[in-house]
Protein backbone atom coordinates (compact mmCIF):
# COMPACT_ATOMS: atom_id res chain seq x y z
CA UNK A 1 0.00 0.00 0.00
CA UNK A 2 1.12 3.70 -0.91
CA UNK A 3 1.98 6.15 1.64
CA UNK A 4 -0.85 7.91 0.62
CA UNK A 5 -3.14 5.22 0.66
CA UNK A 6 -2.47 4.39 4.14
CA UNK A 7 -2.69 8.33 5.03
CA UNK A 8 -6.62 8.20 3.69
CA UNK A 9 -7.22 4.81 5.55
CA UNK A 10 -5.60 5.99 8.51
CA UNK A 11 -7.76 8.96 8.50
CA UNK A 12 -10.91 7.23 7.54
CA UNK A 13 -10.74 4.70 10.71
CA UNK A 14 -10.42 8.03 12.91
CA UNK A 15 -13.24 9.49 11.11
CA UNK A 16 -15.60 6.49 11.77
CA UNK A 17 -14.42 6.11 15.33
CA UNK A 18 -14.84 9.77 16.43
CA UNK A 19 -18.43 11.15 16.80
CA UNK A 20 -18.01 14.45 16.27
CA UNK A 21 -16.03 13.96 13.38
CA UNK A 22 -18.27 11.42 11.93
CA UNK A 23 -21.15 14.10 12.51
CA UNK A 24 -19.04 16.97 10.63
CA UNK A 25 -18.27 14.95 8.01
CA UNK A 26 -22.32 13.80 7.62
CA UNK A 27 -23.01 17.65 7.48
CA UNK A 28 -20.64 18.55 5.44
CA UNK A 29 -22.03 16.09 2.84
CA UNK A 30 -25.68 17.22 3.24
CA UNK A 31 -24.57 20.40 2.66
CA UNK A 32 -22.18 20.72 -0.22
CA UNK A 33 -21.85 17.51 -1.83
CA UNK A 34 -24.95 16.00 -1.98
CA UNK A 35 -26.52 19.62 -3.75
CA UNK A 36 -24.12 19.31 -5.82
CA UNK A 37 -24.13 15.88 -6.74
CA UNK A 38 -27.94 16.69 -7.52
CA UNK A 39 -27.17 19.24 -9.55
CA UNK A 40 -25.30 17.78 -11.54
CA UNK A 41 -27.45 14.70 -12.19
CA UNK A 42 -30.19 16.82 -13.25
CA UNK A 43 -28.17 18.38 -16.08
CA UNK A 44 -26.79 15.08 -16.92
CA UNK A 45 -29.71 12.83 -17.38
CA UNK A 46 -31.60 14.26 -20.30
CA UNK A 47 -27.94 13.39 -22.28
CA UNK A 48 -27.77 10.37 -20.70
CA UNK A 49 -31.46 9.67 -22.14
CA UNK A 50 -31.13 11.17 -25.18
CA UNK A 51 -27.78 8.66 -25.77
CA UNK A 52 -29.78 5.39 -24.54
CA UNK A 53 -32.10 6.12 -27.37
CA UNK A 54 -29.69 6.54 -29.87
CA UNK A 55 -28.16 3.44 -29.10
CA UNK A 56 -31.60 1.76 -29.35
CA UNK A 57 -32.14 2.85 -32.37
CA UNK A 58 -28.73 2.44 -33.72
CA UNK A 59 -29.58 -1.04 -32.63
CA UNK A 60 -31.89 -1.52 -33.77
CA UNK A 61 -31.04 -0.56 -37.34
CA UNK A 62 -27.74 -2.22 -37.30
CA UNK A 63 -27.26 -5.61 -35.63
CA UNK A 64 -24.09 -4.99 -33.56
CA UNK A 65 -23.87 -9.05 -33.79
CA UNK A 66 -23.63 -9.90 -37.56
CA UNK A 67 -21.73 -6.19 -37.96
CA UNK A 68 -20.28 -4.66 -34.31
CA UNK A 69 -18.22 -2.23 -36.59
CA UNK A 70 -20.41 -0.66 -38.26
CA UNK A 71 -22.71 -0.64 -35.73
CA UNK A 72 -19.69 1.22 -33.46
CA UNK A 73 -19.39 3.08 -36.08
CA UNK A 74 -22.49 4.60 -36.33
CA UNK A 75 -22.71 4.70 -32.75
CA UNK A 76 -19.76 7.06 -32.32
CA UNK A 77 -20.41 9.12 -35.14
CA UNK A 78 -23.85 10.14 -33.67
CA UNK A 79 -21.69 11.04 -30.37
CA UNK A 80 -18.86 13.13 -32.91
CA UNK A 81 -21.77 15.29 -34.46
CA UNK A 82 -23.74 15.69 -31.19
CA UNK A 83 -20.73 17.28 -29.47
CA UNK A 84 -20.04 19.09 -32.89
CA UNK A 85 -23.36 20.48 -32.91
CA UNK A 86 -23.12 21.21 -29.10
CA UNK A 87 -26.34 19.59 -28.47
Amino acid sequence: MTLWAKLLFHAGKKLAVDPAARDKVAGAYRETVKPAAETVWAKARPEIDRTRDDFRRIKAETDPKRNPGRFAGRFARSLIDRVKDGK
